[in-house]
């Protein structure tokens, strides 16, 4: 394997999500980023993925979601180019601090399309292809005339109101100016009282009860986005305040499109419809990769107009976003703990279940990047929109706990894979954990490097172990790896353990120790990045064939380092799409009450050699490499 070819193969693996491997002509791929795991981005996102499942041609989509923070943005955008794309979709962050990167995709000759959320208009004529969006002045103004025309009719003549609102973004800026001058003009004397920002559903409900508490007169809410509505009419309900006081505001969603079918609360959304979106902003990528000039930087969505008083609309949107009878509906969160090409193979196997299955499932899928804040943020907008089961690589064996037992007490199962809570917890708390037996997994590579060195007859080989200790289930491989390999080896030595787990961060790693232990034989790496990391750098010191990687996780990188055998020999794999579909059919099974398999849920792994490339051809051949 040469320096550019393993080079390129680390890069590749540092993407967000999406799967590796040779293109041909037909093949492109796709950066697209979404804003937060509200309804209408996921909306969006079924929109770009099934446009990209339905193109001519073969389209890779690495998706993720910026959490509408600009450092995660950045940090996103910087992976795509570093990739260098075919094109890029994105819901901005801001209209200033997210210039700097899209101008530097342009400039590299990567199409920028927007939706909804984008960079100021000046700069975007400069560097994006297409802003998909919409007259978000005129969006407000059709609220504020459905909710002026609501209090004309019911001879309300000084409304008092209250803004639930993302005013940080320019859209929603100019929705509460269009509001506000068209319900004037119907309503010279309604005033807005209380003007709060609240991006998430939880939010929404703590802004709108403390309105509702200083505002006891209050008369309606203006929601500026969906979350805004729902959390503002939750907390009616909440408050016993049905009857009392309304809803109006933007985004069609199951969640808006039920509250303007019971029509006691929410009686009016103005909406870009989401699909169509994601839809719109696809064919215009496509149209930039081959060279069609840009149709305008603005590119203006027509919206939709959906009434509690006209029910058939609403209902005519809700079956096509359903297929099937209402009952069929699953929505059901699921969250993996980097970006590696495991947890990118297990969400593509929770991914492929979910379209499989009898149901129609919704994914509210994210990366908690192995951050417990991240984590718990994740995990808290998960259990406020009461998602039907959650799927979760854990972040801690301690600090996961809290918020795991939140979604059980109230009734939400949670499925861990991989990693988990401690287990007298998860016996509490989750109902089926898919894992393997880490020791075991460890004690496997143990074994093939002990017989790899006795058969090379070197009885004191010296290891350098590139880990993830901070993990319970590396801290098990370490482990078995040590007892199986001085079983056979009582010379083996390790002469250093590090922590890495990025790839980027495996390559420095293992250098410094071959620079420290220039007599080093072989890494043990704990998982696939450490797997990886650690053959660039032996490549990277012109040690091919005095030192060897031997580790866990299949992958494509991992499985081409096998076949090339330069210097990985062996790979100790659970498979990572049979982890999603495992953990998938599990929080089904819970869905549809069936009884617990037990706590533990052991996989089998599989074993793959350099010697015997077979299997590693058969096993890129099923993920169409």
């Amino acid at each position: 394997m040469n320096y550019r070819r393993l080079i390129s193969l680390f890069v590749i693996l540092m993407l967000i999500v999406g799967s590796v491997g040779a293109q041909d002509s037909g093949d492109l791929t796709i950066g697209a980023l979404w804003l937060d795991a509200s309804e209408f981005y996921t909306g969006v996102r079924a929109g770009i993925e099934d446009a990209a499942a339905n193109s001519d041609y073969n389209v890779s989509l690495l998706g993720n979601n910026s959490q509408g923070d600009a450092a995660i943005e950045a940090e996103q955008m910087q992976t795509l180019i570093g990739a260098d794309v075919d094109a890029i979709i994105i819901s901005a962050v801001s209209e200033t601090s997210s210039v700097a990167l899209i101008e530097a995709a342009a400039n590299q000759g990567i199409p920028v399309v927007c939706y909804n959320t984008c960079i100021g208009l000046d700069d975007a004529e400069q560097y994006v292809y297409a802003w998909v969006t919409g007259d978000h002045y005129q969006q407000g103004a059709g609220v504020g005339q459905a909710t002026g025309e609501f209090f004309v009719e019911a001879g309300i003549e000084n409304p008092k109101i209250g803004v639930v609102s993302c005013e940080r973004y320019g859209a929603c800026q100019e929705r509460i100016a269009g509001f506000t001058d068209a319900l004037l003009e119907l309503v010279p004397g309604a005033e807005i009282v209380d003007n709060q920002e609240a991006l998430e559903v939880d939010k929404a409900v703590e802004v709108a009860t403390n309105m509702l508490t200083a505002h006891p007169d209050l008369n309606a809410f203006y929601g500026e986005a969906g979350n805004m509505v729902a959390g503002a009419a939750t907390a009616v309900e909440l408050a016993g305040m049905t009857g009392q006081v309304y809803v109006f505001g933007h985004d069609i969603s199951p969640t808006t499109a039920e509250l303007l079918l019971d029509g006691s609360v929410v009686q009016y959304i103005n909406a870009m419809l989401a699909e169509s979106f994601g839809q719109t902003a696809f064919d215009l990528a496509i149209a930039a990769v081959e060279g069609e000039p840009s149709p305008g930087t603005i590119y203006n969505m027509t919206p939709a107009n959906f009434y509690a008083s006209d029910p058939g609309p609403v209902e005519d949107w809700l079956a096509g976003q359903m297929g099937e009878e209402a009952g069929g509906d699953l929505t059901i969160g699921a969250l993996w703990l980097d970006a590696s090409e495991f947890y990118t193979g297990v969400r593509a196997g929770i991914e492929d279940a979910a379209a499989n299955s009898s149901y129609n499932v919704s994914l509210l899928g994210n990366n908690s990047q192995g951050d417990a804040a991240i984590e718990a943020e994740q995990m808290q907008t998960l259990i406020g929109a009461d998602v039907d089961a959650i799927i979760i690589s854990a972040v801690s064996e301690t600090s996961s706990v809290a918020l795991i037992e939140t979604a059980a007490n109230q009734g939400i199962p949670v499925v861990c894979y991989n990693t988990c809570i401690g287990l007298d917890d998860a016996e509490q708390y989750v109902y089926a954990w898919v894992t393997g037996d880490h020791y075991q997994q460890g004690a496997g590579v143990g074994q093939a490097t002990g017989e790899f060195f006795v058969e090379a007859g070197i009885e004191n080989p010296k290891i350098g172990v590139v880990s993830c200790e901070r993990y319970g289930a590396c801290q098990e491989r370490i482990a078995g790896f040590t007892d199986a390999l001085l079983e056979l080896v009582p010379g083996a030595e390790i002469v250093d353990n590090q922590e890495a787990l990025e790839v980027d961060k495996a390559v420095e790693v293992a250098t410094n120790m071959l620079t420290a232990h220039p007599d080093l034989n072989a890494f043990y790496g704990e998982a696939g990045n450490m797997v990886a990391g650690a053959a660039t750098a032996v490549e990277l010191a012109g040690m091919t064939g005095q030192v060897y990687v031997f580790g866990h996780d299949i992958s494509p990188t991992t499985a081409e380092l096998l076949l090339d055998g330069s210097v990985v020999q062996y790979i100790n794999a659970m498979l990572a799409e049979s982890f999603g579909q495992t953990a998938f059919d599990l929080a089904i099974a819970a869905v549809e009450g069936e009884p617990s398999p037990g706590t533990i849920y052991n996989m089998t792994p599989a074993n793959f050699y350099a010697s015997d490339p077979g299997p590693v051809e058969d096993w890129l051949a099923s993920q169409g490499q």
